[in-house]
């Protein structure tokens, strides 16, 4: 009887504390305002997990977070508003309901997020969006995924749900491939990343500019179209040598050189102009050629192009030419266009095949010869055009007739 007592005691115990630990443990759990998400505290610091199904989730707390106190899987980055903590993180798996989703070790603060958002999911891109020339119509305010003209969660949402994924993949989606990027139109855009250069990859680096962004709203297009870019007048370097007719590489190489201090240089059109100058005029015309500047955000820029005159481009007959180029440069700015021209010259002639003439006094010690007004000596050399004049002279020494 005394032996069925113990037992019973014992089982009542164990009974009492599982109850204990489970009325803890629930009592532990901490809720946000809003119901979506819970925080538990252990030794190792706070733990925060998801009450709702969704990709991405920004906490606001009060106070400053140090970024190295905040732990968690998938994407995540830390900032801080006005003494306030923002925390943002995603993944590509939405997180389910008791997911956790961060933890906050060795900090002694504030632990209760005041605000905090999670997007529906799955949050998709914009159907409004046209992407027939993307990315080649900028500016664009990156990151805005959905269209609604700010860069916030919603977006982030997307984001992760393409992060890893590369060109060919089902995943893939060249609007969220905004890494290489730059800074390029100026005024109202500054301090916005709108120019994009996809590597068919979304990757960190596109996370990167993702986060430069974010919070950002678009700025409109009331001042960008009012105001045109300013590009100084470009400078022309036109380079040319003495073609022979016959060959391999005989070309003319332009560059072209502009400013501009606002914002983009986008491209040249560069026309190259020959004319004879010989008064029959055998050989007259033009091409011209467009070609991109390097992307920067301001100041100069070179774009340059070479002419082959043997026949990829154009094939001139032997004679004197007078070349000339003009170029109209242009900038990225959108639906506004202040070309600016300037035009550079140079004479070139091209010429026939040549020909080795050699003059050889006989007997060597009896006088001496000469090509085209050149020096004397008892042998001489000369290479001269196929068709031209050439002067041969010869001379006896003294004893000599």
């Amino acid at each position: 009887m005394k032996r069925g007592l113990y037992v019973y005691a014992v089982l009542l115990c164990i009974f009492l504390l599982l109850t204990s630990s489970c009325i803890k443990n629930k009592e532990s759990k901490t809720y946000d305002e809003e119901g979506l998400l819970y925080y538990t505290e252990n030794g190792e610091g706070y733990h925060y997990y998801a009450n709702a199904r969704s990709n991405a989730v920004e906490a606001w707390f009060h106070g400053i977070i140090p970024e190295t106190a905040v732990k968690s899987e998938g994407l995540r980055f830390v900032d801080y508003v006005m003494e306030k903590t923002r925390i943002v993180i995603g993944r590509t798996e939405p997180f389910t309901k008791d997911s956790l989703l961060f933890s906050i070790t060795g900090y002694n603060g504030n632990k209760k997020p005041y605000k905090t958002y999670m997007p529906d999911y799955p949050a998709s891109l914009s159907e409004k969006r046209d992407n027939t020339n993307y990315p080649n119509d900028p500016p664009y305010l990156l990151g805005d995924f959905n269209d609604d003209l700010i860069v916030n969660l919603i977006d982030f949402s997307i984001f992760v749900s393409h992060y890893q994924s590369s060109a060919g993949q089902a995943g893939y989606n060249v609007v969220c491939d905004i890494s290489p990027a730059v800074n390029a139109v100026g005024g109202i855009w500054s301090e916005i990343i709108d120019t994009p250069y996809p590597d068919g990859i979304v990757n960190l680096m596109d996370f990167s500019n993702f986060v430069k962004n974010y919070q950002k709203t678009h700025p409109g297009e009331t001042e960008q179209d009012d105001t045109p870019p300013i590009v100084e007048t470009p400078v022309i370097a036109l380079s040319a040598t003495t073609v022979p007719e016959s060959g391999s590489g005989m070309t003319v190489t332009v560059d072209v050189t502009a400013q501009d201090a606002v914002s983009n240089l986008k491209d040249a059109a560069i026309t190259f102009t020959w004319n004879s100058v010989a008064s029959d005029s055998r050989a007259t015309g033009s091409m011209t050629k467009t070609v991109a500047y390097s992307p920067v955000k301001s100041g100069t820029a070179t774009a340059a192009f070479t002419v082959n005159m043997l026949g990829s481009d154009f094939t001139l007959p032997v004679g004197t030419y007078s070349f000339s180029v003009s170029a109209v440069v242009r900038d990225i700015k959108p639906n506004t266009a202040e070309p600016k021209t300037a035009t550079a010259g140079q004479n070139l002639t091209v010429t026939g095949g040549q020909h080795t003439i050699t003059a050889q006094a006989s007997p060597a010690a009896g006088g001496d010869v000469r090509i085209n007004g050149g020096t004397w000596g008892d042998s001489k050399s000369a290479a001269v055009n196929a068709g031209s004049q050439v002067t041969l002279e010869a001379r006896a020494e003294n004893g000599w007739s």
